[in-house]
């Protein structure tokens, strides 16, 4: 509601503001501290605002309302300038994943890796760990010992990647072949037996037939362990009495045969 003023407070309002606009240019005052308290209550609410606000700052005294416009309008252009910043950073030229451009011979926004660029932690300069090769042919050992842990582990990876197809115990009559998928060979067959373990290494990486690549699915290292387990799984159903442990020898010895009374 607008404040109502009376003719007879006019001059004293008109006076009240050229004071308060000399106080805030620097101009020293006049006659602003003749007004007598009477007549500085009687004049209307908003030049007494002005003229309070005025003595805090004399005085030294914080006033909120003495400084809000300015820190208001602070924060409204510096809202104004980043949501200007933002619209512009949003807006800017850009190609879009795998979209056409006219500037590069192939057409293509996408450009190539540079020749020889190897990511972070995939420099594989171990040839036998990541290729399975050695001198140019699958190679005849593992890159690292095969412990009893790298053999669970191999079981592991097998039971999950190879048992579909395979079966649990490498004759190749996996669930998926049950359900009418293409046999592969069993891993007990002399060719099979016979093969070095670069040569399984380099069939899980790349795939082999109907057989497609695990490469992207299992680590180099796990692929070597599974090598290393389907090689016990041969030896599991190859292996004569003599080469057993004694215990083991002992226990079969002694055990009635399976089918038997």
């Amino acid at each position: 509601m607008k404040e109502r003023v009376s003719p007879l407070e006019e001059p004293q309002i008109s006076q009240m503001n050229t004071d308060f606009a000399r106080f805030l240019s620097g101009t020293p005052l006049g006659p602003l501290h003749l007004w007598g308290e009477k007549t500085l209550f009687a004049v209307a609410p908003r030049v007494r605002r002005r003229n309070a606000a005025a003595n805090r700052v004399l005085e030294g005294t914080p006033h909120g309302s003495f400084w809000a416009g300015p820190i208001l309008a602070g924060l409204l252009l510096a809202g104004l300038l980043l949501a200007g910043c933002a619209g512009r950073m949003r807006a800017q030229p850009r190609y879009e994943p795998l979209a056409a451009s006219s500037f590069f011979d192939d057409g293509a926004a996408a450009r190539p890796l540079v020749p020889h660029t190897v990511a972070r932690g995939l420099a594989y300069t171990d040839t036998l760990r990541y290729t399975g090769r050695a001198g140019g042919a699958p190679a005849e050992l593992f890159p690292f010992p095969v412990t009893l842990e790298v053999l669970q582990r191999g079981q592991e990876r097998y039971n999950i990647f190879c048992s579909p197809c395979h079966g649990y115990d490498g004759g190749g009559d996996g669930m998926i072949v049950r359900r009418g998928l293409k046999q592969p060979p069993s891993f007990h067959s002399d060719r099979l037996r016979n093969l070095p373990p670069g040569y399984l290494f380099n069939v899980i990486t790349n795939g082999f037939g109907t057989m497609y690549s695990y490469g992207d699915r299992i680590q180099p290292d796990d692929r070597w362990a599974i090598v290393a387990y389907i090689r016990a799984l041969q030896l599991s159903q190859h292996v004569s009495v003599e080469e057993l442990p004694p215990e083991i020898r002992q226990r079969l010895l002694t055990e009635p045969a399976r089918g038997q009374p």
